[in-house]
């Protein structure tokens, strides 16, 4: 445990947080009033509701304003000054001259010249994150700090936004001006990764056949069996052999079916083995194909463009989405 911990948990420094913060809390006050009672209008106000008062803050208040300030400085500094002492013989900082440099909003503050009085307030944020830290309030708790949280993150989503549209814009003018878009999607992205592609292309192409494929089966049997019997029934062959006694239309129906059946063992026998472990190598095979024929097509340049344009229109519609403002839903 660090000596600085070690302060946060010491109960003289909890009693000192405690009593600079009212002091803080009354010069404050008293440096607010006073700038709003430099305003003539409020002065008559002031001395029409209340002129006994008004009366006791001119004469003993208002008058001697500076020398009551300067009383609070001095306060001030005395504890400064107090407290480093403290942090030097209790080694805080690597070195002694650290303190004024650490704590420079407390040193500011006391500069009893126009708005750096204000600059107190600093010391009170100061008091407040490190009582929040020792545990001693919970300013989470507070609807100061839910509106400040609730502001902040409004904040940060409008600059994040922004930044990340503008990163996207970049993106979308690199890829327009690219000049080998496509070789570097083929050599970079899809000839490394292609395993990968084999493995989640076949894993698709299996899944999709079996679940689907057994329930379309009867449909696609008679499918054949009609374009079977169709064609059986223009072709003057088999009208030929239908005109045969006893056995010609027998034989015709027989090679019909025949026909039909195989035709259909055929494509069940194709579709079952692209939904097994079969289709890796079908599967890798037309992949590579296709990378050599994109790589040496000749007309590669329509190919490039509509790749480019398609990147150009996916980065659109993220920055689409990225401009939705979620605050908005979240009042």
């Amino acid at each position: 445990m660090t000596k600085k911990n070690h302060r946060s948990r010491n109960v003289f420094f909890v009693i000192d947080d405690v009593l600079m913060m009212v002091t803080l809390t009354l010069n404050l006050a008293l440096l607010l009033f006073e700038a709003v009672y430099d305003i003539s209008a409020f002065q008559d106000w002031f001395h029409n509701i209340a002129p006994e008062v008004a009366d006791f803050y001119q004469v003993y208040i208002h008058t001697h304003f500076h020398l009551i300030d300067l009383g609070f400085v001095a306060f001030f500094l005395f504890e400064f000054f107090l407290i480093w002492a403290i942090a030097v013989y209790q080694r805080w900082y690597l070195k002694w001259y650290f303190y004024p440099f650490i704590h420079w909003y407390d040193l500011i503050g006391c500069v009893p010249i126009g708005s750096f009085r204000f600059l107190r307030i600093l010391r009170v944020f100061s008091i407040l994150i490190r009582l929040h830290k020792a545990g001693y309030i919970n300013l989470k708790k507070t609807v100061l700090y839910q509106s400040f949280l609730k502001y902040y993150n409004i904040f940060l989503e409008e600059v994040s936004d922004r930044v990340v549209v503008n990163v996207l814009s970049g993106v979308q003018e690199e890829i327009k001006d690219g000049g080998h878009v496509m070789e570097r999607i083929i050599n970079e992205v899809l000839a490394p990764n292609q395993q990968v592609l084999v493995e989640w292309l076949s894993e698709r192409v299996g899944y999709g056949i079996a679940s689907t494929y057994p329930d379309k089966r009867q449909d696609i049997e008679k499918y054949v069996q009609e374009v079977i019997g169709t064609a059986f029934r223009k072709n003057n062959a088999v009208d030929l052999m239908s005109t045969i006694p006893v056995l010609g239309s027998k034989i015709a129906d027989i090679l019909e079916e025949s026909i039909a059946d195989i035709v259909f063992n055929t494509i069940d026998k194709g579709i079952n083995d692209l939904g097994s472990d079969k289709n890796k190598l079908f599967i890798d095979e037309s992949l590579q194909v296709a990378i050599n024929t994109v790589s040496h097509h000749e007309d590669k340049q329509l190919m490039q463009e509509l790749i480019i344009k398609t990147f150009v229109e996916v980065i659109e519609i993220m920055k689409d989405q990225v401009k939705v403002k979620k605050w908005k839903e979240n009042f």
